[in-house]
């Protein structure tokens, strides 16, 4: 069974070539942002060019109106489950800065890229996101807490994952 083979058994593929999807809204790294059709023209010109030179944002839009928000992560291509420093919506200007002692994180970063990202390493992305969603199931008490890093870190050395 290949690797995608085992990340579909559990539920688990990409939204297109690059992009995780929950409900209506579309998470992609922001190298990809002039790929997706009327996304870059809801950003401005500046703003866009500013985006394409950093490796630390990932934009969360929404696939109906395209209304766009940037999630500033440093770590995005060093750490398994990148933490959200802060959040920009593009639309409203709306600024939310996290606290450093339990920030959101992201899982399966792999979605969120091609197959061909030079950022990190994509199938060791998949093979871990494989090893914990194996351990961890579809518990819903814990998928509604997995999200905050203090949880998700707790839960990690409680299950023996790395």
């Amino acid at each position: 069974m290949t690797l995608d083979d085992k990340l579909a058994k559990l539920g688990l593929k990409r939204f297109g070539n690059f992009g995780k999807k929950i409900g209506n809204n579309i998470y992609i790294h922001c190298s990809y942002v002039g790929r997706v059709q009327g996304l870059a023209r809801n950003i401005e010109k500046k703003r866009l060019k500013y985006l394409r030179s950093v490796n630390s944002y990932v934009i969360r839009y929404d696939a109906k109106t395209y209304e766009a928000c940037l999630a500033f992560c440093p770590g995005f291509c060093d750490e398994s489950e990148p933490e959200i420093w802060f959040t920009w919506n593009l639309n409203t200007g709306k600024f939310i800065k996290y606290s450093n002692n339990n920030r959101p994180i992201y899982h399966h970063k792999w979605m969120m890229v091609a197959d061909n990202f030079k950022g990190f390493d994509v199938k060791e992305s998949k093979r871990r996101s494989v090893t914990w969603k194996k351990k961890v199931g579809t518990n819903k008490f814990v998928s509604s807490r997995i999200g905050r890093k203090k949880y998700w870190d707790k839960m990690c050395r409680d299950l023996g994952i790395k």
